[in-house]
């Protein structure tokens, strides 16, 4: 199997979103705190352009 890591692009936002969501969801944490988190979890189309070059 071959994997390739590549820049994230703006229009898999709700992709990305979903994931990062998904792995706190993994560790039982209580569906409150996801309300707590639900800014940070957020992966926008502006947060990948903007850190575009800070990554790989």
């Amino acid at each position: 199997m071959e994997i390739i890591i590549r820049k994230a692009r703006p229009e898999e936002c709700v992709t990305l979103t979903d994931i990062s969501f998904a792995a706190k969801h993994f560790w039982n944490y209580p569906e409150k705190y996801f309300e707590t988190w639900k800014e940070e979890l957020t992966i926008t189309k502006e947060y990948i352009r903007r850190n575009k070059e800070k990554c790989i």
